[in-house]
């Protein structure tokens, strides 16, 4: 386990999520321990208390009626819990709630922006600090023994280009969602949720069980990824690899492949290609 200050929170918050220090800026010190995150408006602002030791806090909104009673009891709570920072999801923050943060040394930021997606954006960079661990939308396959992770927008073809690699005899790990974790020597591991383990989801099919299609081999359980394959819409065939594409602490290279080729297959042979060439050049085994 992993350990970060609220001040590095904030930090990324300005730089992705247009956060405004507002207050308690003496409180950025203050450590994340856990990747918790809850969302109190004023119909639930009682669950504020139940939550776990050292949760991010974002705050919707408050009794207007009794709002500086309820601020009082939110940064009584918020030291008890050794809350690292709390995320005001309205444009103006009251001065009164300011000051409660300056006195505490509470680190208080304000972002006006939906607080659902503000809890994901949040939970997933505390995920990728701290445990180290992310689910990312995608295909991961095991492909002449490296994990490739195809990836590319809604709609253009993951899944299809992975059930290709199937047929050629590479194995699934995961399809639609991935999760991945990195270990302390650097390594990404990449595997299946529980709930969606042999499945893949085929355009206008429906849900299919790769075990029953292609038998128990095609399915394992994890494996270590060497390398991203983005579908594109490309004007030709060509596939290259210009960037590398960093997780966590670690990049890997990144292909860009394109998505519709001329000839059918030539997709994921130039998957293949690009494995045989960084199993080459590379120490991945």
């Amino acid at each position: 386990m992993y350990k970060i200050s609220s001040g590095s929170l904030v930090r990324h918050g300005v730089r992705t999520l247009g956060f405004e220090l507002r207050g308690g800026e003496k409180g950025l010190h203050r450590l994340l321990v856990s990747a918790s995150v809850i969302v109190c408006g004023k119909e639930n602002i009682s669950s504020y208390a139940a939550s776990p030791e050292g949760t991010v806090l974002i705050l919707t909104s408050v009794d207007q009626m009794n709002r500086n009673n309820i601020f009082c009891s939110i940064f009584s709570v918020a030291e008890s819990k050794k809350t690292p920072l709390i995320v005001y999801a309205q444009e103006t923050v009251p001065h009164y709630f300011i000051a409660l943060a300056d006195q505490n040394a509470i680190p208080l930021v304000n972002a006006a922006m939906d607080p659902v997606y503000l809890k994901s954006r949040i939970l997933f960079f505390l995920r990728g600090k701290i445990d180290h661990s992310a689910e990312l939308h995608g295909t991961l396959l095991e492909v002449f023994g490296m994990g490739v992770f195809i990836t590319g927008r809604s709609g253009i073809g993951k899944t299809e280009c992975g059930l290709e690699l199937l047929v050629r005899g590479h194995k699934l790990i995961a399809d639609d969602l991935v999760e991945f974790t990195e270990e302390r020597n650097g390594l990404i591991k990449g595997r299946c949720p529980d709930s969606i383990k042999c499945l893949m989801g085929v355009r206008g099919i429906g849900i299919v069980n790769i075990n029953t299609l292609f038998g128990q081999n095609s399915v394992i359980n994890e494996t270590r990824l060497g390398l991203v394959a983005e579908l594109k819409d490309c004007p030709d065939d060509s596939s290259t690899c210009a960037e590398k594409y960093r997780i966590f602490d670690t990049s890997v290279p990144l292909y860009s492949i394109c998505a519709r080729p001329r000839k059918n297959g030539d997709r994921v042979m130039c998957i293949e290609r690009a494995v045989k060439l960084e199993l080459e050049r590379s120490t991945y085994n």
